[in-house]
């Protein structure tokens, strides 16, 4: 029987990948000004779960070659979007461990894109464990000038101004804290982290999983910049992201 790392090595030389786009949003215009880029798999017909198969196949060369595919496949679809609009970014999420490996800037020179960098962010988990070879990866690409965003942060992870000193670009709110924010469910010390970092603009505070307006208000009243989630837009395929960034 093939293991889950052979089915995606299968399904990449089968073309049974694509991308979605998750537009962000800034909540104080509403303007659209990045996206995330995701990876969606249907397998004889049926989707398959990224949050089932990411997991299944980390620590093995098929997380790699769908990382690379994923950065190819950006290029051909958006890059023209890009070079005609800099001030436009595009998020991909990258596992702590093809950091500093090379083959994130080998995919990105052979698609074409080195002249896109600072318009790329690199997404890490914030429950991602970066090796030695991994933490001069993070060195090297911001050297290159690419952003680098910490995701899925949570309300009791790590503490948000510590994260802030870390010399990253963007801090990505996990939807549990949007969704405690609009509850009221959120301590008052979170509630001040979130504001405190937000104040000093950089990092950009990014929250996810955004669904009513009562999330959008009370992000706003912490300061929080960036916002994505289905009360904006579901995320889309290429042809429809690119309608969205029209409107």
């Amino acid at each position: 029987m093939a293991t889950r790392s052979e089915d995606v090595v299968s399904g990449l030389e089968q073309g049974e990948f694509h991308l979605e786009y998750m537009p962000i949003v800034s909540l104080a215009t509403g303007d659209c000004v990045a996206a995330e880029a995701l990876i969606r798999w249907k397998k004889d017909g049926q989707a398959v779960s990224p949050a089932v198969f990411i997991p299944e196949i980390e620590g093995t060369p098929a997380i790699g070659l769908l990382t690379y595919w994923l950065v190819e496949q950006v290029a051909v679809e958006l890059r023209a979007w890009l070079r005609a609009h800099r001030d436009f970014h595009i998020s991909i999420n990258v596992p702590p461990e093809l950091f500093g490996r090379g083959g994130l800037q080998y995919a990105a020179h052979h698609a074409g894109v080195k002249d896109l960098y600072p318009q790329f962010v690199l997404e890490m988990t914030e429950r991602g464990s970066p090796d030695r070879i991994s933490l001069e990866g993070l060195r090297s690409a911001r050297r290159l000038g690419l952003g680098i965003a910490i995701d899925d942060v949570e309300a009791d992870g790590l503490s948000l101004v510590l994260l802030a000193r870390t010399k990253l670009d963007y801090i990505k709110l996990d939807k549990s804290v949007v969704d405690q924010i609009a509850s009221e469910g959120l301590i008052d010390q979170t509630k001040e982290e979130i504001r405190r970092v937000a104040a000093t603009g950089h990092p950009t505070v990014v929250a996810e999983g955004i669904e009513h307006e009562v999330q959008v208000k009370k992000l706003m009243e912490l300061g929080v910049q960036w916002g994505q989630g289905w009360f904006f837009s579901k995320s889309l395929p290429v042809d429809a992201f690119l309608v969205f960034l029209q409107k």
